[in-house]
């Protein structure tokens, strides 16, 4: 494991203290307390340390991102398909206005020079 800097040792007393405090306080319920031991205190000590805890949220944080980057891409493409299938020519079952045009252009042509 990584060496613990000053500060992090120092950030970790307060922690501790505040948390031996709220364990020790009689306005906590019992559950409360419970939770809060099996929760903070006994994986500190079993890690010696609360770099458990940033390394745990880390994970959570990877995890979130892979969870929220796959819902975004599904709305994209639900997004564009929807898009996309909403064009109204695709549905369009005339024929396309270059065709009749072209017919009647063919029609009625005038040819210079005529022909012998």
């Amino acid at each position: 494991m990584a060496e613990i800097s000053k500060g992090e040792r120092m950030w970790g007393n307060e922690v501790n203290g505040a948390l031996l405090a709220i364990m020790n306080s009689k306005s906590v319920s019992r559950p409360a307390r419970l939770a809060i031991h099996n929760g903070v205190l006994i994986p500190m000590l079993i890690y010696g340390s609360e770099n458990w805890v940033k390394e745990d949220w880390k994970y959570v944080a990877m995890v979130l991102d892979r969870l929220f980057l796959w819902i975004f891409t599904l709305a994209v493409l639900v997004g564009t398909a929807g898009i996309i299938l909403q064009a109204p020519t695709l549905y369009d079952d005339r024929a396309p206005i270059d065709k009749h045009f072209n017919q009647i252009a063919t029609s009625s042509l005038v040819r210079c020079p005529p022909p012998a």
